[in-house]
């Protein structure tokens, strides 16, 4: 009696297990790729719609804070006095976004929405960019 190899009875024996387990796991690899890929559009997508309502939000702020400046400007013309104080006290109340403001000359605080001050305060010179049409007309 010959013996059989067993190699060489079924040489299909050598692929069998990969091939199934291909075939058994190909749809789990599918859904998963689509599911990594349907979860990342979907955030992109809620990511860039936060990133504009963002945008819009801080370009209303800007807006909304750079009109009651231009008022307060308006209003004082730079200059400290009772009424300047009280405006300066309604649109920080009025306004939100706005916590404190005042008025500064020659690199001192006159006065601030809280009161005159008898001693100007002092404090060093920022560079602070303004914008174009925010900027200061002197005569």
């Amino acid at each position: 009696m010959r013996k059989r190899n067993r190699a060489s009875g079924r040489p299909f024996l050598r692929y069998e297990l990969p091939i199934i387990l291909v075939i058994a796991l190909l749809p789990e690899m599918l859904m998963l790729g689509l599911s990594y890929f349907w979860a990342k559009a979907s955030v992109e997508h809620e990511m860039s719609f936060l990133a504009y309502a963002t945008a819009r939000r801080i370009d209303n702020i800007l807006k909304t804070t750079q009109a009651n400046l231009k008022q307060v400007a308006e209003q004082t013309s730079g200059q400290c006095s009772k009424q300047a104080v009280e405006f300066m006290r309604d649109q920080v109340f009025k306004v939100l976004y706005i916590r404190e403001m005042g008025i500064v000359n020659d690199n001192k605080l006159m006065c601030n929405d809280v009161n005159m001050l008898n001693r100007p305060s002092r404090f060093p010179r920022r560079n602070i960019a303004a914008l174009p049409d925010t900027m200061a007309k002197s005569p």
